[in-house]
């Protein structure tokens, strides 16, 4: 976050613009799935590394869960 332009995924920008867009309420993997990814077949792995990948990019290592949103273990994520 020193003013470089980082290359994003297409589907990490749309998980951030996603979860942003729905800060006001815990969003599950299922509905993740469903709008990140059309319903196209894609494992829990592969969500959850695009999470990391959306974290890294916004400076959050996942511990402090601040910057992004949290995991809610089992239930989602919220901003």
């Amino acid at each position: 976050m020193n003013g470089d332009i980082t290359p994003v995924k297409p589907q990490v920008f749309n998980l951030i613009v996603y979860l942003i867009e729905n800060h006001h309420r815990l969003v599950t993997k299922d509905e993740i799935h469903a709008n990140i990814w059309s319903g196209r077949i894609v494992s829990d792995t592969s969500i959850s590394s695009h999470i990391k990948s959306a974290r890294k990019i916004l400076g959050d290592d996942g511990k402090k869960q601040k910057i992004i949103f949290k995991t809610l273990l089992e239930w989602g994520f919220k901003q």
